[in-house]
């Protein structure tokens, strides 16, 4: 069938504090559809898939630091940036990840 992604975790990425994204596997069609309204993260999932692809040079001009979650930064001043991508391919498990300290 191909590679395709599982699941992504994210943790001080923008406005994700924490959050692990699942997406069906179990479908015949192969697209998924991220939507909802101006300012709740779909540019921001995109990019932190882009940058645990590609690092940062996948995400825009942006400094790395303008992506870390800003209410995580107010409580402490050093926090840890990380986006895991959980792909499946022919029953096996493949893991991408990128840290940020």
């Amino acid at each position: 069938m191909g590679l395709r992604l599982k699941q992504i975790r994210l943790k001080n990425w923008k406005c994700y504090r924490e959050q692990k994204i699942q997406f069906d596997l179990n479908t015949d069609k192969n697209i998924w559809i991220v939507f909802g309204q101006n300012g709740y993260g779909k540019t921001s999932l995109l990019e932190a898939i882009l940058w645990c692809l590609y690092g940062n040079e996948g995400i825009s001009t942006k400094k790395l630091p303008d992506y870390f979650n800003r209410i995580a930064l107010k409580k402490r001043k050093q926090i840890n940036l990380s986006v895991q991508l959980n792909f499946e391919e022919n029953g096996k498990n493949y893991f991408i990840s990128a840290k940020q300290h």
